[in-house]
């Protein structure tokens, strides 16, 4: 692949004309190798879009791309990652954006690192007193981790949940013929080319300048503009509720992974999930007993695997007063962070 530029620097684009205009002009000045391509999802606000950022998508190595149909989360982005002329293509969100010196980092980091197919940045809360380090992204020091890390940690599965700040070879993906369309309608499709490519190459974690997360609502998503009538479910990510509907999206990737690679990844992956369902139960535990309870009932139908191992620790956060569960909820977090720093630095 006889490329123009080092980096290709893609951005999803959807109805956020003043958070995309924040996104680009995180990435400037561009170096000549690094391009940023652009790609909106038949906006309805696409002329807002293009006001916000005509003084921008003049420059030589931004390309806006419009879409004529809305083709959704999922195939816009491998859209994304077709049209890219580099190396290596750097997802990141319309409503987040990068640190002062990431590009840079970046780049330094894959120009001398040949095995590099897949990667990821750090990412951080905007919103400092609702940053959790123990969910965050985020290694004390450049980390290779190799394939055996999927099937031994769940924290690491969730590193690709966020797509921002990861980083694909676009050739490993061309060359291995990956499968990647039963993933097109998931909302997940990151997620599917994270672990095939840490199954084949394993992935590098870049230590220094990332990801900011900009964040419209509740986890940083909000509503789902985007979403088509037969996805009603996951138009309103406002909520902690509402946040099921898409953790019930992921569940079905993690099966058809399993099934596509013959690699077992669900008892990590549900190990993890249920550490952080404590805070998500926590979180809705603040909305009053009576939302905590509707929220119980959706988290069940959801089937996950030695769930009631939680019960007790969920019946404490019900009956308890909110004020009292601060703390030891900051205890547990500091815990998982302590952990999960002795495995990455072992």
């Amino acid at each position: 692949m006889n490329s123009k530029y080092r980096l290709t620097v893609g951005i999803l684009s959807y109805n956020r004309p003043k958070e995309l205009l924040r996104s680009i002009k995180s990435l400037l000045p561009l170096p000549d190798n690094v391009e940023v391509i652009i790609c909106d999802d038949k906006s309805p606000k696409v002329d807002q879009i293009l006001y916000e950022i005509k003084d921008l998508i003049y420059l030589n190595n931004i390309k806006f791309i419009s879409n004529k149909t809305n083709l959704g989360y999922d195939r816009n982005l491998f859209q994304l990652i077709e049209l890219a002329d580099a190396d290596h293509v750097m997802l990141l969100g319309d409503d987040d954006y990068l640190e002062e010196g990431a590009i840079e980092n970046v780049l330094n980091f894959i120009s001398n690192k040949t095995d590099f197919k897949c990667g990821f940045l750090h990412f951080k809360s905007i919103e400092k007193s609702t940053a959790i380090i123990s969910y965050s992204r985020y290694y004390s020091s450049n980390k290779f981790f190799n394939k055996n890390t999927l099937e031994k940690e769940g924290s690491f599965f969730y590193n690709s949940i966020l797509f921002s700040g990861l980083i694909f070879s676009k050739k490993a993906i061309e060359i291995n013929q990956l499968d990647f369309s039963k993933y097109f309608k998931s909302i997940y499709i990151q997620v599917a080319i994270f672990v095939k490519l840490n199954l084949i190459y394993g992935s590098y974690y870049i230590f220094g300048p990332g990801v900011i997360i900009g964040g419209d609502g509740e986890s940083g998503f909000g509503f789902n503009e985007a979403a088509k009538n037969n996805d009603a479910d996951l138009r309103d990510r406002s909520s902690v509720i509402s946040n099921l509907a898409y953790h019930k999206r992921l569940f079905d990737v993690v099966e058809n992974l399993v099934t596509d690679t013959k690699i077992d990844i669900k008892i990590s992956f549900y190990k993890e999930y249920k550490i952080r369902s404590i805070k998500a139960f926590y979180t809705a535990r603040k909305f009053g007993r009576k939302y905590l309870i509707s929220y119980w009932i959706e988290l069940n139908k959801l089937s996950i695997p030695n769930i009631k191992s939680n019960y007790l620790i969920y019946f404490i956060i019900f009956c308890f007063p909110i004020w009292i569960l601060k703390y030891p909820i900051l205890i547990l977090e500091k815990s998982v962070s302590f952990y999960r720093s002795k495995f990455v630095n072992k």
